[in-house]
């Protein structure tokens, strides 16, 4: 019975060649279709994942706020606030400092007719890195390409 199956499909097919061919076609390109579709998204994923990984690799945050322990005599709680004396201090103590931007931010409200919208706004101090590519008069751009470009003059 097996036997007779295969021999009418066999039959079927060479009667058919053109179909046949195609429906081959069809298949195969459905097959590649998918396993590069799944190579694409497990690329993508590494990717991302590759991404993530580095990012922040050398990087540091300081920010200021309330201490949670007692330090230097002082009682826990109190607001530590950072100046440009701060800055100085770092960029001549730790030479392994690359770039550095203090970046200041404030939360306001903005008021127009009888509407308020809250609205974060922060401003950075460039370095001198920065000062020698900027037009003052116009703004800086805080893209990465300026941070790449100030990082990349040292």
């Amino acid at each position: 019975m097996f036997h007779d199956l295969l021999q009418e499909a066999y039959a079927a097919m060479r009667h058919n060649r053109r179909r046949t061919a195609l429906t081959m076609l069809g298949m195969a390109w459905g097959i590649a279709t998918v396993v590069m579709l799944l190579a694409y998204g497990n690329g993508f994923g590494q990717a991302c994942a590759n991404i993530f990984a580095n990012f922040g690799n050398k990087l540091v945050i300081v920010v200021p706020d309330r201490t949670s322990m007692q330090a230097g005599g002082q009682k826990a709680g109190q607001l530590v606030r950072f100046t440009l004396d701060d800055l100085d201090t770092l960029t001549t103590n730790l030479p392994q400092i690359n770039q550095i931007t203090p970046e200041v931010g404030k939360q306001c409200s903005v008021q127009y007719d009888t509407a308020s919208s809250p609205f974060l706004s922060a401003a950075i101090i460039p370095t001198s890195s920065w000062s020698a590519r900027s037009r003052w008069g116009r703004g800086v751009s805080t893209t990465w390409k300026t941070r790449y470009n100030a990082r990349g003059s040292r």
